[in-house]
């Protein structure tokens, strides 16, 4: 499978950025954020699959420390993380329910510099430098042949990075799908809802210890379409709407 996933920002302004920097503060200036995700899966058993995903990574953000160009676009970019992740369907009566447990490896270019030759911090790296584990469970069911649900629940363990640890993430997802033709049918077409949860604990410096202006809570609304063309083949579009973020510090707020 192929995944694309873009994210803009509203960025703290780079005149009040480069202030928080002067202070001590951990400000990114973020405005665009890409990512190109191929997934590789094979069914080991029938009921155990086995995913490898890498990526390339595309950022960019305002120059916030130097101040004879601050507000100059910056960038990021290259091969990001890889991931191994298993999912173990161990109940399919009534509602299919699966395990998920992976490991990320530190595969990711983290080397990136800026225009005046200042590597980038750990965040906005296209890979962290850390090695992170994660696991989760999953449930879904159809109802009334064409309306199906799901829910995840996911939590994400993250290692040492370069020079900070980023903090611990916990995922919710639920969604709700209502099919045009009844499930089983091809070509088929699916309008589809979801509700995002992003849960995220505060990144912790090597040197100086907790990072004040990290974390906090995001929650999206995701409209879209599922498209399956045949049994073998699908896609999906969806486009994220922020509805809540309560984040910690000052940080670039999510957009849609």
């Amino acid at each position: 499978s192929f995944i694309f996933d873009t994210i803009r920002y509203n960025p703290i302004p780079p005149e009040r950025a480069h202030e928080l920097h002067e202070e001590g503060r951990h400000v990114h200036g973020w405005l665009h954020e890409e990512t190109y995700d191929l997934q590789v899966g094979y069914g080991i058993l029938n009921d155990l699959d086995l995913y490898l995903a890498g990526a390339i990574v595309d950022k960019t953000m305002h120059q916030v420390e130097e101040h004879k160009d601050l507000g100059k676009t910056e960038n990021a970019q290259g091969i990001g993380d890889s991931r191994l992740v298993a999912k173990h369907r161990f109940w399919k009566k009534h509602v299919e329910v699966a395990g998920l447990a992976g490991v990320k490896f530190p595969t990711g270019k983290k080397g990136d510099r800026d225009s005046f030759g200042a590597k980038f911090e750990t965040e906005l790296q296209p890979g962290s430098g850390a090695w992170d584990g994660e696991f989760g469970i999953a449930a879904s069911r159809n109802f009334w042949q064409r309306l199906s649900m799901a829910t995840s629940f996911q939590y994400v363990l993250r290692g040492n990075g370069q020079h900070e640890n980023l903090g611990d993430l916990f995922f919710y997802n639920t969604a709700l799908s209502y099919a045009l033709r009844k499930l089983g049918k091809y070509p088929n077409l699916s309008l589809a809802a979801e509700l995002n949860n992003r849960w995220a604990l505060k990144d912790n410096d090597h040197a100086e210890g907790e990072v004040f202006d990290s974390g906090g809570t995001s929650v999206f609304i995701t409209p879209g379409v599922v498209a399956n063309i045949t049994k073998n083949l699908s896609g999906f579009w969806g486009i994220s709407v922020p509805f809540y973020q309560d984040l910690g510090g000052e940080e670039d707020i999510t957009r849609l």
